[in-house]
């Protein structure tokens, strides 16, 4: 094992020592247990940025391992057309400069309209909760591409929305080579099911900034979704898989830590090319699969055992998709 397990492990047992017999000694034992901790916990240092690491310190920081699944291919029946109302209204934006800027817009547009499409279906999915949709109606858009609801749609109370907004920093303790640092974590957009203050956060987007690649905006994703994935471990919710996209608005990766804290990252999927639908029919099969483990919130998990026992035999080695 390397000499920086061994010491975050060590530091681990010191406070885990600390926290456990300080309640219980007499006042002058726990006195001096604490000030013997005081000695071995290691120095604090600056704050830690996604910048400062690659793809491999994140999982070794994080526990997590590789899913083993490099290969991202749909369902049966789960690719999509592309909606003509989004083809229409990328058309004419596609003509502009692609700057940063560009690469929101058309990235806040395909993620709304994805939001829009996997709503509606989940409304057509239950029509006997819905009485403001006719057999007929049903019928006539069961293999349509989706453009508009019928009116009343989402006037019931099933719907519950998709949220989509501005991803909050976050700040996540931890040891790093030696000292107590603090990652701190951005994202561009985090969608989410359910009530804002239950849910856990289903999928989260990081664009590239200005003069960097699509792929290298992987890590601050990982980072991201791996402190996502930590706070709902330690939450002990129910649902702890969480989705990222990294993109440059042309190119985009998929990532994905699921509930035995395994990584996968996508191959590269490009728009301009005959991705597209995938590209669509992806970030759908997501938030449906938020929709169906989250009826309303993210539950608490009763007790069972390890993940770890569950894992699959993985391979040991972890690379930035480039091609």
């Amino acid at each position: 094992m390397h000499v920086h397990q061994h010491m975050r492990d060590l530091a681990s047992f010191v406070a885990w020592t600390r926290d456990k017999l300080a309640p219980i000694l007499p006042k002058k034992e726990c006195a001096e247990l604490l000030t013997r901790v005081r000695e071995l916990d290691p120095p604090s240092g600056p704050p830690l940025f996604p910048e400062d690491l690659n793809m491999e310190d994140i999982l070794k920081l994080f526990k997590l391992e590789p899913e083993g699944v490099d290969e991202w291919v749909l369902p049966d029946g789960e690719l999509r057309p592309i909606p003509i109302s989004l083809e229409t209204i990328l058309e004419g934006f596609d003509t502009g400069i692609h700057d940063e800027a560009w690469a929101k817009c058309r990235v806040i547009l395909v993620l709304m309209s994805c939001i829009r499409n996997e709503q509606l279906r989940q409304a057509l999915d239950v029509p006997s909760q819905n009485s403001s949709i006719s057999t007929d109606l049903l019928h006539n858009l069961a293999h349509v591409t989706l453009e508009e609801p019928p009116v009343g749609v989402f006037n019931t109370s099933m719907s519950v929305p998709i949220r989509l907004a501005l991803a909050d920093g976050m700040l996540h303790p931890l040891i790093y080579k030696f000292e107590k640092r603090s990652l701190i974590t951005t994202a561009d957009y985090a969608l989410w099911y359910g009530d804002e203050e239950d849910a856990a956060t289903s999928l989260v987007v990081t664009l590239s900034k200005r003069g960097q690649k699509a792929w290298e905006a992987q890590i601050r994703c990982l980072a991201y979704i791996a402190t996502i994935h930590s706070k709902n471990m330690q939450a002990r919710k129910k649902n702890s898989t969480v989705h990222g996209i990294a993109t440059d608005g042309s190119k985009f990766y998929f990532l994905r830590i699921n509930d035995f804290s395994e990584f996968a990252v996508s191959e590269k999927f490009v728009w301009d090319s005959s991705d597209k639908a995938e590209i669509v029919s992806h970030i759908c099969l997501i938030l449906r699969e938020a929709m169906d483990s989250t009826p309303t919130t993210t539950p608490t998990a009763s007790p069972s055992p390890s993940p770890a026992s569950q894992r699959k035999d993985l391979s040991s080695g972890f690379q930035l998709r480039e091609n």
